[in-house]
């Protein structure tokens, strides 16, 4: 039993590999069929491999035809065997037929697979119909050109036409299949032409086309005429259009106005003698004689002559002020009183039109440009009065002239009062950016003056008044400008102020802060103050002023000169060191600060006592000039100052020094802000300096780290300037605190000469107390030198430096040569 189950289910898994196949279909064109040429239709055998069921008309493919037409397909047949008609063909190509796959089915449901063929392909040649060319009738305007003709071709396709007889009264154009036709100018009326059309199977018989070309309409201009009035001159012109001209004017019906006449031009003028209606008609015929024609009916009435007198006020009159025209009507007769309008022309343009009040009109204007001025008031008149017009009244106005007042202002803004016995005159000013200026103020020819406020309280001084025109001009002293103002003339008067407070100020502690630097980086060298405690003398420089021809060698262009007495008697006794010696040191640099070159120079004289090994104490002092010094913001400045006081050097161990400096003094300077003017001022000053600096020896390498602090202050004195200006007191405060290693390798040669070439880094840290002092930077100074010691005592030294490394301050490049000798 279980057998059988199993034999049963395998049998029932391989039944579907033993299914019927999908029926096979192919279509051809049907035996014995020639390809045809007409429209059809073309018949196709379709032959089933069985029977099936569901093949209809719909199911059919003609997409691949090529031959144009409406192509429809009919399927006849059943079975396996079927016909395939396919009509609609109207111009030459193939028709393709196909059955796609699934569009039948047999008896077991399976759909059928696309056909296949040997011949599916029937070549159509089209029908070989020629054109039939039918009658055409149109109408067309006169004048016209290029009327296209709507032609009436049946029958086959027309390739192109052609006129076989010309037009009579026009001309007929062919341009492929389609025809235009223009009337020659000046027709109208019927006119007709044949033509035939074409294609590759035959030409047509001649057919015409009928043409009516339709009259021109001709228009007369104006439609209506105004009236007239006795007496006065009248005169119309007539004009034509829609025909071709000349055109030739003509009465025929009516009759003008009495005192008239009409032109064959089409002007109707004269003067009427009789107040009546005239009713009359205008023909006008056309080059070609068409004629068109208009009525018109002219009113003549009979009116009283009036006058009109024109006067104004002002005359002279102001560019820009008001003027008035007042314009009177007189009747010379007993009619009733003017009425209407009155028409003001100003320079022979109507400049307004009034309604009469009474026998009076006025016109205010305030427009009218500078110069003269022909004015005309017109009246037009009424049914009782005539019109009549003014003589001209020339009108002259004056041309007003400008003044502006232009501000500027150096070293800071502000805000300026200006007062003038003029009432427009008097503004304030608000400066930006360092100028200002008040609205051009339009005013009439003649003098005026301005005055600027006081300013000096407030720190701004006026330097210069200037303005553009030749006869006005200013005077600083007085702050006042006197303009001469011509019509038509614009003046432009500039009060140049300076902030010489602000100014002053700013350039006093530029300068004072660039002194303070120079003098902090210029003191005497504490090395010969340790040389003391060692033993040592320091050494002498008659040499010195040899470097004042080398200044173009380094960038600092600094000679420095020293010298001692102890230097002197250690040449002179040896190696003996004596507790008292006086010193002096002299330097000169040259400094570049805001693209400029400056002079700094200090000579310093001292006088020092051993106490013992350990401690030595003294005095100093100190002269410094400074020149050539430029601000930032333009002006200069130079000075003189001392400083004096003491100083003291202890040795705190075998490898450690400290030195201690201060001194006080005054400075007297000149300043000038603007170059225009110099000022003195003085100021008091104080120096404190404190070093520690240490030294190792090995071998011949020397190892001295050192960290310094020094400040600088100078204060300078409140005065009033000549511009009388009261300047403050500026304060200026330099510090600055240096540390970092040095190292120096000594090398002596065969002939005695001791060479030490040394390097020191210090990072530098910027201490001030104003924006000028550069406070609060902090950068790095690299600086390599060369020592030459000579057996006889005379010593030289080459250092290069590098300052501003990695921080704000200026960066330089700067170089130093020393020599010293002692002193004979």
């Amino acid at each position: 039993m279980l057998a059988c189950v199993a034999f049963a289910s395998l049998t029932s898994l391989f039944v579907p590999a033993f299914a019927a196949a999908a029926p096979s279909v192919t279509i051809d064109q049907a035996a014995g069929q020639s390809d045809p040429a007409t429209s059809g239709p073309i018949l196709f055998d379709v032959v089933f491999s069985e029977a099936v069921t569901g093949f209809t008309t719909g199911d059919v493919d003609l997409s691949s035809s090529t031959a144009g037409g409406s192509l429809a397909a009919t399927v006849t047949g059943s079975g396996s065997t079927y016909t395939l008609s396919v009509s609609g063909m109207t111009t030459g190509g193939t028709v393709v037929a196909s059955i796609p796959a699934g569009v039948a089915v047999n008896s077991a449901s399976i759909a059928n697979t696309a056909s296949t063929s040997t011949d599916n392909t029937v070549a159509f040649t089209g029908p070989t119909i020629p054109p039939v060319a039918n009658n055409v009738s149109i109408a067309v305007a006169y004048g016209s050109t290029n009327n296209p003709i709507t032609l009436n071709i049946t029958g086959g396709a027309a390739d192109n036409v052609a006129v076989a007889t010309a037009a009579g009264h026009g001309l007929a154009i062919v341009s492929g299949t389609s025809i235009t036709y223009t009337p020659n100018a000046g027709y109208s009326g019927p006119d007709s032409f044949t033509y035939t059309a074409t294609n590759t199977h035959g030409t047509s018989a001649p057919a015409t086309v009928t043409i009516n070309v339709s009259p021109p309409t001709i228009t007369i201009s104006p439609a209506s005429l105004p009236g007239a009035i006795v007496g006065t001159a009248y005169s119309q012109t007539l004009t034509a259009s829609g025909g071709t001209g000349p055109y030739n004017f003509s009465v025929n019906a009516g009759s003008v106005p009495f005192g008239t006449s009409f032109s064959s031009d089409g002007l109707l003028s004269g003067t009427p003698t009789v107040a009546s209606t005239f009713n009359f008609t205008v023909r006008v015929t056309d080059a070609y004689g068409f004629t068109g024609a208009q009525a018109y009916s002219v009113v003549v009435i009979s009116q009283t002559p009036t006058t009109t007198t024109l006067v104004s006020s002002p005359n002279p009159s102001n560019a820009g002020d008001p003027v008035t025209f007042v314009a009177t009507v007189s009747s010379l007769g007993s009619s009733p009183a003017p009425t209407g309008t009155v028409t003001f022309f100003v320079d022979g343009a109507a400049a307004a039109t009034v309604p009469l009040a009474g026998n009076t009109v006025s016109l205010t204007t305030s427009v009218l440009t500078a110069g003269t001025h022909p004015v005309v008031a017109s009246y037009g008149g009424d049914a009782s009065n005539a019109a009549s017009t003014s003589n001209a009244v020339t009108l002259e106005v004056r041309a007003q002239g400008s003044i502006l007042i232009r501000q500027t202002v150096a070293g800071g803004d502000g805000s300026f009062g200006f007062s003038s016995p003029e009432p427009s005159l008097n503004f304030t000013i608000e400066t930006s950016g360092g100028i200002g200026a008040s609205p051009a103020v339009s005013l009439q020819a003649g003098a005026y003056s301005v005055t600027a406020a006081d300013m000096t309280g407030a720190g701004f001084a006026l330097s210069s008044i200037s303005c553009n025109d030749g006869d006005s001009s200013g005077n600083p002293a007085s702050r006042k400008a006197t303009i001469n103002l011509a019509a038509g003339e614009s003046v432009i008067c500039t009060f140049a102020s300076t902030n010489a407070r602000e100014k002053t100020a700013d350039i006093i502690e530029e300068f004072m802060a660039t002194r303070a630097g120079l003098i902090l980086e210029n003191q005497p060298d504490i090395q010969r103050r340790i040389d003391r405690l060692n033993g040592a003398a320091g050494g002498a420089d008659p040499l010195g002023s040899l470097l004042a021809y080398l200044s173009g060698i380094t960038d600092s262009r600094a000679v420095n000169i020293s010298g001692s007495l102890a230097a002197m008697r250690r040449l002179g006794e040896g190696a003996a060191n004596n507790v008292f010696d006086v010193w002096f040191a002299g330097t000169y640099s040259r400094f570049d600060i805001n693209d400029t070159d400056g002079n700094f120079g200090m000579v310093t004289l001292g006088a020092d006592y051993l106490l013992n090994s350990n401690l030595l104490i003294g005095a100093f002092v100190e002269l410094d000039r400074t020149d050539g010094f430029t601000s930032a913001a333009g002006g200069t400045a130079e000075g003189t100052g001392w400083l004096t006081g003491p100083y003291l050097t202890a040795r705190l161990s075998d490898n450690l020094y400290l030195d201690l400096l201060a001194g006080a003094g005054t400075s007297s300077n000149r300043v000038s802000p603007t170059g225009t003017y110099t000022d003195d001022f003085d100021a008091t000053r104080w120096l404190f300096s404190a070093t520690l600096q240490g030294k190792w020896q090995y071998d011949d390498w020397t190892f001295s780290p050192r960290a310094r602090f020094s400040y600088f202050e100078e204060t300078s004195h409140a005065y009033v300037d000549s511009l009388s200006v009261p300047i403050p007191s500026v304060a200026t405060g330099l510090g600055q605190i240096a540390f970092g290693p040095g190292v120096s390798y000594r090398y002596v040669t065969d002939q005695g000469i001791a060479l030490d070439f040394g390097l020191r880094l210090d990072g530098i840290f910027k201490i001030g107390d104003t924006s000028a002092d550069g406070g609060g930077d902090f950068h790095g100074r690299a600086e390599a030198s060369v020592d030459a010691s000579m057996p006889c005592g005379a010593r030289l030294r080459l250092s290069v430096a590098q300052g501003g490394i990695g921080g704000n301050s200026a960066d330089y490049l700067s170089g130093r040569l020393r020599v010293s000798t002692p002193l004979n």
